[in-house]
């Protein structure tokens, strides 16, 4: 059960990473454009 956990925080880690690099990008393309 505790590898379990750990897996799963791990995957909220990258999930936020994800999101992190999706809003820079978002604001990236924001920039260009305009």
């Amino acid at each position: 059960m505790k590898n379990w956990k750990i897996l799963r925080d791990c995957r909220r880690k990258g999930d936020g990473v994800h999101h992190a690099m999706l809003g820079i990008a978002r604001l990236h393309n924001l920039n260009l454009t305009g």
